[in-house]
Protein backbone atom coordinates (compact mmCIF):
# COMPACT_ATOMS: atom_id res chain seq x y z
CA UNK A 1 0.00 0.00 0.00
CA UNK A 2 2.43 2.22 0.81
CA UNK A 3 4.96 1.47 -2.50
CA UNK A 4 1.48 2.08 -4.62
CA UNK A 5 1.19 5.52 -2.91
CA UNK A 6 5.24 6.16 -3.65
CA UNK A 7 4.65 5.24 -6.84
CA UNK A 8 1.42 7.49 -7.64
CA UNK A 9 3.54 10.73 -6.15
CA UNK A 10 6.77 10.35 -7.65
CA UNK A 11 4.49 10.04 -11.22
CA UNK A 12 2.56 12.71 -9.99
CA UNK A 13 5.81 15.04 -9.41
CA UNK A 14 6.43 15.30 -13.01
CA UNK A 15 3.48 15.56 -14.49
CA UNK A 16 3.30 16.86 -17.98
CA UNK A 17 7.23 16.97 -17.64
CA UNK A 18 7.64 19.28 -15.14
CA UNK A 19 10.70 18.95 -12.83
CA UNK A 20 12.12 16.72 -15.30
CA UNK A 21 15.55 18.41 -16.42
CA UNK A 22 17.09 16.42 -19.01
CA UNK A 23 15.78 17.80 -22.53
CA UNK A 24 16.12 14.20 -24.05
CA UNK A 25 13.21 13.31 -21.11
CA UNK A 26 11.43 16.11 -21.43
CA UNK A 27 10.80 16.13 -25.18
CA UNK A 28 9.98 12.65 -25.17
CA UNK A 29 7.23 12.92 -22.50
CA UNK A 30 5.84 16.32 -24.50
CA UNK A 31 6.51 14.70 -27.88
CA UNK A 32 5.71 11.00 -27.20
CA UNK A 33 3.77 10.30 -24.32
CA UNK A 34 1.15 13.48 -23.54
CA UNK A 35 0.09 13.34 -27.75
CA UNK A 36 -2.67 11.31 -28.93
CA UNK A 37 -3.07 9.05 -31.81
CA UNK A 38 -0.25 6.51 -33.47
CA UNK A 39 -0.34 3.97 -36.36
CA UNK A 40 1.80 2.55 -38.78
CA UNK A 41 4.13 -0.88 -38.90
CA UNK A 42 5.22 -0.42 -35.29
CA UNK A 43 2.08 0.72 -33.63
CA UNK A 44 0.31 -2.61 -35.59
CA UNK A 45 3.38 -5.17 -34.63
CA UNK A 46 2.80 -4.32 -30.84
CA UNK A 47 -0.99 -4.17 -31.00
CA UNK A 48 -0.54 -8.06 -32.36
CA UNK A 49 1.59 -9.06 -29.51
CA UNK A 50 -1.18 -7.69 -26.93
CA UNK A 51 0.65 -4.42 -25.80
CA UNK A 52 -2.36 -1.28 -25.54
CA UNK A 53 -3.25 0.94 -27.71
CA UNK A 54 -1.84 3.29 -25.60
CA UNK A 55 1.32 2.11 -25.04
CA UNK A 56 1.67 1.07 -28.13
CA UNK A 57 1.17 4.41 -29.73
CA UNK A 58 3.46 5.92 -27.12
CA UNK A 59 6.52 3.64 -27.75
CA UNK A 60 5.53 4.22 -32.13
CA UNK A 61 5.62 7.71 -31.22
CA UNK A 62 9.32 7.45 -28.80
CA UNK A 63 10.93 5.25 -31.38
CA UNK A 64 10.04 8.18 -34.58
CA UNK A 65 11.85 10.47 -31.94
CA UNK A 66 14.91 8.31 -30.77
CA UNK A 67 15.42 6.42 -34.36
CA UNK A 68 13.50 3.69 -34.90
CA UNK A 69 16.29 1.69 -36.15
CA UNK A 70 18.32 1.82 -32.80
CA UNK A 71 15.07 -0.01 -30.75
CA UNK A 72 15.29 -3.59 -29.65
CA UNK A 73 12.21 -5.11 -27.77
CA UNK A 74 12.08 -7.38 -24.92
CA UNK A 75 8.63 -9.36 -24.59
CA UNK A 76 7.85 -11.44 -21.51
CA UNK A 77 10.15 -14.74 -22.27
CA UNK A 78 12.19 -13.34 -24.20
CA UNK A 79 16.34 -13.14 -23.32
CA UNK A 80 17.68 -9.73 -23.02
CA UNK A 81 20.36 -9.14 -25.46
CA UNK A 82 23.86 -6.77 -24.50
CA UNK A 83 22.86 -3.26 -24.50
CA UNK A 84 25.18 -1.41 -26.71
CA UNK A 85 24.34 1.63 -28.09
CA UNK A 86 20.49 2.14 -28.50
CA UNK A 87 17.04 1.43 -27.47
CA UNK A 88 15.76 -1.00 -25.65
CA UNK A 89 12.21 -1.47 -24.63
CA UNK A 90 10.82 -3.94 -22.13
CA UNK A 91 7.14 -4.50 -22.66
CA UNK A 92 5.00 -5.70 -20.29
CA UNK A 93 6.32 -4.47 -16.70
CA UNK A 94 4.12 -6.44 -14.99
CA UNK A 95 5.45 -10.04 -16.10
CA UNK A 96 9.01 -9.18 -16.27
CA UNK A 97 9.39 -7.45 -12.53
CA UNK A 98 13.12 -9.20 -11.57
CA UNK A 99 14.40 -8.11 -14.99
CA UNK A 100 12.97 -4.28 -15.11
CA UNK A 101 14.31 -3.86 -11.35
CA UNK A 102 17.81 -5.40 -12.24
CA UNK A 103 18.05 -3.40 -15.67
CA UNK A 104 17.53 -0.37 -13.53
CA UNK A 105 19.76 -1.36 -10.37
CA UNK A 106 22.75 -1.68 -13.10
CA UNK A 107 22.52 2.02 -13.79
CA UNK A 108 24.03 1.53 -17.39
CA UNK A 109 21.37 3.25 -18.94
CA UNK A 110 18.88 6.31 -18.32
CA UNK A 111 15.36 4.67 -17.77
CA UNK A 112 11.91 5.60 -18.19
CA UNK A 113 9.35 4.24 -16.45
CA UNK A 114 5.91 4.30 -18.30
CA UNK A 115 3.95 1.57 -15.76
CA UNK A 116 3.31 -0.48 -18.95
CA UNK A 117 6.48 -0.49 -20.34
CA UNK A 118 9.92 0.84 -19.75
CA UNK A 119 12.80 2.28 -21.86
CA UNK A 120 15.92 1.90 -21.32
CA UNK A 121 18.09 4.49 -23.50
CA UNK A 122 22.02 3.67 -23.62
CA UNK A 123 24.89 5.55 -24.71
CA UNK A 124 24.78 9.29 -26.29
CA UNK A 125 27.05 10.49 -22.95
CA UNK A 126 23.79 10.15 -21.21
CA UNK A 127 23.13 10.05 -17.58
CA UNK A 128 21.92 7.18 -16.09
CA UNK A 129 18.93 8.61 -14.20
CA UNK A 130 15.97 6.96 -13.40
CA UNK A 131 12.30 8.42 -13.85
CA UNK A 132 9.05 6.97 -13.60
CA UNK A 133 6.73 9.30 -15.60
Amino acid sequence: MVGCIKNSISRLRHRRGHGVHSPLVYALYREAFMKKGGGGELYDMLAAKGVPRRYAAEIDRAAWLLGPEKMSFIFPGDEPAGEGNGVVCLVQLEKQGRLYRSMVAEKKALSIDRRGYALFIYGGGLSTQHFIL
